[in-house]
């Protein structure tokens, strides 16, 4: 059985996801740290990277990517 306590919790209660605004972009990726992430061991790391200079245009990155094509495939085994 459910008191009032439990019936005015669920009438107030905020999904904080409801609260989230859709028109707020988050922030573009930092640089400096994806290019660090370029040349980790970890390939998911370095794919992270390599995915955001797509958004992100940096010089410093065109050679850490181009030696990223040499990377095997670590889906491929």
């Amino acid at each position: 059985m459910r008191n009032q306590d439990d019936v005015l919790l669920e009438d107030s209660w905020v999904d904080p996801l409801d609260q989230l605004d859709d028109d707020v972009a988050p922030p573009p990726p930092d640089p400096d740290e994806m290019l660090a992430l370029l040349t980790s061991r970890e390939a998911p790391q370095r794919m992270l990277a390599a995915r955001a200079f797509c958004e992100v245009a940096d010089r410093r990155a065109v050679e850490p990517l181009i030696n990223l094509l040499r990377d095997s495939c670590p889906w491929c085994g």
